[in-house]
């Protein structure tokens, strides 16, 4: 078995917190096998599930992206019991996620779907926020505890607001999935302290400012 990755603790100011498919579904193996979730990490433990609106989770926060430890969503029926006013929709079908072994080419260690945020009756909320739930395989879920195998984790993006509109056009990724920001961007982002990954998961854990990547 792989070691498990280190689930990710603060990050330090001006970086962001830009995992890959791959990066997610080994956060969410890590979680199921009981390693703590840092409290001031960039992926909470939440129920983002059903009952809240998408908006009532980004009040407190200046991100256009966040993630999270969950339940799968199951209010996408139109017919759903619950007290929501909107729903979640699926977008196409879901997708494999592979990781590439030498002895294995084609590992499947999850799968990702994405869902969007419907709400005729209010529409500058309708369809401005998109959901990326990512899960384990079931090959990896047999081996897990029934209280945590069902979990998944949750990237939610609501559409860039005005003030932050130019931060996607001047960010460059590394291979970590931390993203160095420039200087003038700092005072927009949320202050945050260094990132470390387990050695041998990711070619840089932490970029500095003006390092060459």
């Amino acid at each position: 078995m792989q070691p498990l990755r280190k689930i990710p603790g603060r990050i330090r100011e001006g970086y962001r917190f830009r995992p890959t498919d791959v990066h997610l579904v080994d956060f969410l193996m890590s979680f199921a096998h009981g390693k703590p979730v840092p409290p001031t990490g960039p992926i909470k433990l939440k129920d983002v599930s059903c009952g809240i609106e998408p908006w009532q989770i980004f009040e407190n926060s200046r991100q256009r992206t966040l993630y999270f430890f969950t339940l799968p969503n199951k209010c996408l029926s139109k017919n759903s019991s619950s007290p929501i006013k909107g729903r979640w929709t699926t977008q196409g079908k879901g997708e494999p996620i592979y990781r590439f072994n030498i002895k294995d080419p084609s590992q499947l260690i999850g799968y990702k779907r994405i869902l969007r945020y419907r709400n005729k009756n209010l529409p500058q909320h309708d369809g401005a926020y998109m959901m990326t739930e990512y899960s384990l395989a079931e090959e990896i879920k047999a081996k897990l505890k029934p209280s945590l195998k069902d979990f998944v984790v949750c990237q939610i993006k609501r559409k860039r607001v005005a003030r932050l509109g130019v931060i996607q056009n001047i960010i460059s990724e590394t291979p970590s999935g931390v993203v160095e920001l420039q200087p003038k961007l700092d005072h927009l982002l949320s202050s945050f302290d260094e990132m470390q990954l387990d050695a041998g998961h990711a070619t840089t854990a932490i970029v500095h400012e003006g390092q060459n990547q």
